[in-house]
């Protein structure tokens, strides 16, 4: 059914994001499941930290050493949720700071299907085991080097980045790239789908961005203006639905809309068969949902244990509460805090012997 301001109260934004919910949660009841995480899809933030400070990033500021997952544990609650887990992808914070990441792989392949998304800064560094996975997503906000660093908060060169993704599709890697589209970077949607269609990326994903922020309001690019762009470029979307449409770029590629449909309380995420494991260790269904604690069940090795307190995040417990920052009010560092960042980062490995 189409908006009509006349006729409902609520603005268009939020009529649309209403509609979103109650079609994925249809969608939900119409696929024959009867339960959540009948998908399966473990989220496995592996750490907090994060060596960007992107414009729209929700956990900006947070430094890059913070608590990273406990291998034992890990191994411990994968074992006791083998028989739900049907894929696994790693999350951050930066997955790839997490130190051993290589273990973090063979540990997790031995459970399911496991792909990773990352800012890219580290694929050098581990290449040897990201060529092992399903799957890697690249995060890539703009092409355009000084824009890049600008929106991601980085000193990092954008094309050592694209470097490295030809560097996967050449061993083989599925991958695709995700960009959050905003008021800045918008100019570049097309150019950024030639430039990774040309070097065999699978998929390339543009992500309406989610405004919990205040200032995320001033980022915010409606995806219905590229959706019409993309139109005259490509024709029809081959596929489309209540928040997706993808635009096949060739044989291989496709260019995928993402709208926001995020919206605290609306159980979306729980219903189609997500779970977020924080290595705390928490269990959530919700980013902004109260983490279901599950660190002296894992420390113990207790199986029965994490069973329970997986129905209680998954039916209940650990109600959404709204999305917090680490640091409030803390203001975006400039290109030159972030690299005195990166080098106190390092300084600080070395000295812990990292």
């Amino acid at each position: 059914m189409a908006y009509n301001k006349f006729l409902n109260p609520m603005t268009e934004e939020q009529y649309r994001k209403e509609q979103n919910i109650q079609a994925l949660q249809m969608r939900f009841v119409e696929s024959g499941r009867t339960a959540p995480f009948e998908r399966g899809v473990a989220r496995i933030a592996l750490t907090e930290g994060c060596n960007f400070y992107c414009k729209f990033c929700h956990n900006e500021g947070m430094s890059g050493i913070t608590k990273q997952f406990d291998l034992k544990q890990l191994d411990t609650i994968l074992g006791a949720y083998k028989d739900k887990i049907k894929s696994i992808k790693l999350v951050g914070g930066e997955p790839l700071l997490h130190r051993q990441f290589d273990k973090v792989v063979e540990i997790c392949q031995k459970v399911a299907p496991t792909s990773v998304t990352t800012n890219g800064s580290m694929l050098q560094k581990w290449m040897q085991s990201l060529v092992k996975l399903e799957g890697v997503t690249v995060s890539v906000h703009s092409l355009m080097n000084e824009r890049y660093q600008d929106i991601m908060g980085t000193s990092s060169n954008v094309e050592e980045v694209v470097a490295g993704i030809s560097e996967l599709i050449a061993a083989g890697v599925n991958v695709h790239i995700n960009c959050v589209l905003t008021r800045e970077n918008q100019d570049e949607a097309e150019r950024i789908i030639e430039r990774f269609a040309q070097i065999g990326v699978s998929e390339i994903k543009f992500l309406e961005i989610l405004k919990v922020k205040e200032e995320d309001g001033d980022l915010y690019f409606p995806l219905a203006e590229l959706t019409e762009r993309l139109k005259k470029k490509y024709g029809e979307p081959k596929v489309a639905g209540s928040t997706k449409m993808a635009f096949p770029v060739n044989e291989k590629t496709s260019a995928l809309l993402v709208y926001q449909y995020c919206s605290v309380g609306c159980n979306v995420c729980r219903v189609e068969g997500f779970l977020r494991i924080d290595p705390e260790p928490a269990l959530s269904y919700c980013l902004a949902a109260e983490p279901v604690s599950i660190g002296e069940e894992a420390s113990k090795g207790d199986v029965e244990g994490l069973k329970a307190k997986f129905e209680l995040a998954m039916n209940g417990m650990g109600k959404p509460t709204g999305y917090t920052y680490s640091v409030k009010g803390r203001k975006r560092p400039n290109l030159v805090q972030i690299r005195q960042f990166q080098a106190d980062n390092k300084a600080q490995e070395v000295q812990a012997g990292l």
